[in-house]
């Protein structure tokens, strides 16, 4: 059983500080990410981006959340993401939340499989110039399923 080490950096804390000293694969994180989906995206990217970086992102604004999730998806996934973010940040949680959902699982060993809407639009992070023609072949869909995405 892995956990994350908490380091407060001047953060104030919020209720999520206690998860950190937790094992990921405990009951409890297991329970929060089956329940994610109810605080929406920036709820789901507050928690993996927290587990990512060893921050309390609940503690933070929404405009907090926001730059650093583009940082981190520019820094790890293509500087060319910064597309998804260049009208409306939030905007950018849609597509970074399948990358974050990616990046926690190889960090802490998760095995989940992804769905071929997440790997669509992680490889539109990483490649964003790419065709609906090249991502539907690149994951192996149909235009009918991708239609049904947008």
């Amino acid at each position: 059983m892995r956990s994350v080490g908490r380091s407060s950096g001047g953060m104030s804390e919020s209720w999520f500080a206690d998860y950190f000293s937790k094992p990921v694969d405990g009951p409890e994180h297991e329970s929060l990410r089956a329940e994610l989906w109810i605080g929406g995206s920036d709820h789901a990217c507050r928690y993996y981006l927290s587990m990512l970086t060893n921050q309390d992102y609940f503690a933070l604004s929404l405009d907090d959340l926001w730059r650093d999730v583009t940082e981190y998806v520019v820094r790890h996934a293509s500087p060319d993401a910064i597309a998804f973010a260049h009208n409306s940040t939030p905007e950018i949680s849609e597509f970074a939340l399948p990358f974050l959902k990616q990046q926690f699982d190889r960090a802490f060993g998760v095995h989940r499989k992804l769905t071929k809407e997440e790997k669509g639009m992680i490889l539109l992070l990483k490649h964003p110039d790419w065709t609906d023609e090249q991502v539907r072949v690149a994951v192996s869909t149909t235009e009918k399923q991708m239609n049904r995405w947008s």
